[in-house]
């Protein structure tokens, strides 16, 4: 699922949307990218999910920000009260490196 800021905004003011973003987050690992996880409205998001379900938290989540991009104790927060670990690469390279595990898993595959 990607979602821009516009998007969220959409999802944040529809309670069918929310109930399935809050399903997505609750029961799927998610990689957040181009986040510093500054964003009030996502923190009270992930915050709202977490009082609903003691369980958030144990299924991990990412976050693809460069390393110095973070504050480090940010990290460390963000991983215990979310399960949200740091993948320290910029975008550009995650996603060259998810492509490239992509087509060796396809050509095993084939």
């Amino acid at each position: 699922m990607v979602l821009t800021s516009e998007d969220f905004y959409n999802v944040t003011t529809e309670e069918n949307l929310m109930k399935d973003l809050y399903s997505v987050l609750r029961n799927n690992t998610c990689v957040f990218i181009g986040f510093g996880m500054e964003d009030r409205d996502l923190l009270d998001l992930l915050f709202n999910i977490r009082a609903k379900n003691q369980n958030f938290g144990a299924m991990k989540h990412y976050l693809v920000i460069p390393e110095g991009r973070i504050d480090k104790e940010r990290v460390k927060y963000l991983n215990k009260k979310f399960g949200i670990e740091q993948i320290a690469l910029d975008r550009d390279d995650f996603l060259e490196r998810l492509i490239e595990e992509f087509k060796k898993k396809v050509a095993m595959i084939d």
